[in-house]
C-alpha cells in the first residue's frame, strides 16, 4: 500500500546522510507532484537506499541513531547489499524447504 523509490548506490561508494536526504528528497517531491496531478495525493511514498558501505557518520552510535530518525522523518530508510543477499538466501532456503514438504505430501496423496 505504499509507493517505493529504490536508490541503488554502487557498493564501493561512500555517502553521507545529507547526500541521501537531498537525493531522495528530490525523488519523493517529484513523485508526490506526479501523484497529486493524478488526484492521488494521499498515497504514501517511501525511499529505500541500498548501500554497500555504512554512511561515513555512523562510526558513532549516537550519530547513527540521530541519522536514522532523520531519514525516517524524510520517509527514507537504508538497507545494505549484504543484508539483502542474506535475507534473500534465507527466504529462498525457506521456499525450497516448503517446496520439498509439498512435494512429499503430493507424493503421499498420489500413492493413496
Amino acid at each position: 500500500g505504499k509507493h517505493l523509490i529504490i536508490e541503488l548506490k554502487r557498493p564501493e561508494r561512500s555517502v553521507t546522510i545529507l547526500d541521501l536526504v537531498k537525493q531522495t528528497g528530490k525523488y519523493i517531491t517529484a513523485f508526490r507532484k506526479m501523484l497529486e496531478q493524478q488526484g492521488k495525493n494521499m498515497e504514501d511514498v517511501e525511499a529505500i537506499c541500498v548501500l554497500g558501505k555504512v554512511p561515513t557518520e555512523w562510526n558513532n552510535t549516537a550519530l547513527k541513531k540521530r541519522d536514522l530518525e532523520t531519514l525516517k522523518a524524510y520517509q527514507t530508510r537504508v538497507v545494505f547489499y549484504d543484508q539483502l543477499i542474506t535475507s534473500s538466501l534465507s527466504a529462498y532456503e525457506e521456499y525450497m524447504n516448503k517446496k520439498k514438504e509439498i512435494t512429499r505430501i503430493q507424493e503421499l496423496i498420489e500413492n493413496l
